[in-house]
């Protein structure tokens, strides 16, 4: 239950503490290696307080790195 992406990440923070840290910076921006979706589409970075709906999916995809 959210009504925002962010509140979306609050409440899965609530269940795995850390989460949030992986996903936010200490200012609350989206990290530079992670993507931020609703429903399939794509949010630009400054977006992560946009509102969410009850029947709403929101996606995070965290880039993997490596060499």
């Amino acid at each position: 239950d959210a009504d925002s992406v962010r509140s979306c990440i609050e409440a899965v923070e609530i269940q795995h503490p850390g989460f949030r840290e992986l996903i936010l910076d200490s200012e609350g921006n989206v990290r530079r290696f992670v993507r931020l979706f609703v429903n399939g589409e794509a949010l630009d970075r400054d977006a992560v307080d946009a509102p969410v709906a009850d029947a709403d999916h929101v996606q995070v995809l965290a880039a993997a790195a490596g060499g």
